[in-house]
């Protein structure tokens, strides 16, 4: 005997049949939709963060739940250090392992036939402090000099360092462009004062950074090779200054000769910028706060 269903039931069951159809669907596009970070959205993200005071744990979870699209570079490192600061170094420490245990490559984004990358230079600060230095009047260039013989000058050490998983290039053509900002300009500007540059000098800037050892302002890294460039030197008088490689005419011709520029303000914001590579490809830029006096420190970021 065959069963009869009423108009209303069957319009109940077709309605159910559509509505199990759509949850489905909306489920899929929302994974769909979820996607691993990318380097500059998490950047972007964290300094963001800064304004709604985001803790460190927000970011984590979310990085657990979604992974991270790329992998971990020590140049990536520091640009999170430098955007996250608020966060602590602790909390720095436990974001950044985070990001290394969730690295998820985008498999939807991944081409079928994975080139081999071109080799690339990295180019990043491992050391910063007072090292001894010497000028050479014979050969003018700035050498390293011995604990007892030499003047404690300021320099930042960098290094042409192996990123995991790509292979290093040679760095060539690179020059270092250093501009020097009072520190009282910005907290001028932390203070909301209406005009943040009234009652502030000592404002600084090197077209071209000099190299220990180099004559030139544009040298070349070798894989892994590490070179000096010099911040600041101080004098018996008790003031500071840095010097500059621009070139001079000197019976037609032109030979490198650095030209001191002083340093007025007792703190400053010191942001080298490095540019160069044999296709252009380099332009990074690394900041430090610098106190002169009364007590010297060097800080980086």
């Amino acid at each position: 005997m065959a069963m009869k269903i009423s108009g209303k039931t069957l319009r109940l069951f077709i309605c159910l049949i559509v509505f199990a159809f759509i949850q489905q669907t909306q489920a899929a596009i929302c994974q769909q939709d979820v996607k691993p970070f990318t380097r500059n959205n998490l950047i972007s993200s964290i300094k963001l963060g800064r304004r709604e005071k985001k803790p460190t744990a927000r970011y984590i979870e979310l990085i657990n739940s979604y992974g991270v699209a790329f992998s971990l570079t020590p140049q990536d490192e520091i640009k999170i250090r430098q955007a996250g600061r608020y966060l602590g170094k602790k909390g720095l420490d436990d974001l950044i392992a985070t990001i290394k245990n969730n690295y998820r490559p985008d498999v939807a984004q991944q081409p079928t036939a994975t080139p081999t990358p071109e080799p690339q230079p990295n180019l990043i600060p491992v050391h910063y402090g007072q090292h001894p230095v010497i000028y050479d009047p014979a050969t003018r260039t700035f050498k390293e000099g011995l604990a007892d013989l030499g003047v404690l000058t300021i320099v930042v050490e960098f290094r042409n360092a192996h990123e995991r998983g790509k292979e290093l290039a040679e760095a060539k053509d690179i020059r270092a462009h250093i501009n020097y900002e009072p520190f009282k300009f910005y907290e001028n500007l932390g203070k909301g004062v209406k005009n943040p540059m009234e009652g502030v000098t000592g404002f600084a800037g090197v077209a071209d950074g000099v190299w220990l050892d180099e004559s030139q302002p544009v040298v070349n890294f070798a894989r892994g090779e590490t070179k000096t460039l010099i911040l600041a030197t101080p004098f018996p008088d008790g003031t500071f200054g840095v010097y500059d490689h621009p070139i001079e005419q000197r019976a037609g011709v032109r030979i490198p000769f650095p030209r001191l520029r002083m340093l007025t303000a007792d703190k400053y914001v010191v942001k080298v910028q490095l540019t160069g590579g044999a296709k252009g490809e380099i332009a990074e830029q690394y900041n430090f706060t610098i106190t002169l006096r009364p007590k010297f420190n060097i800080t980086f970021g």
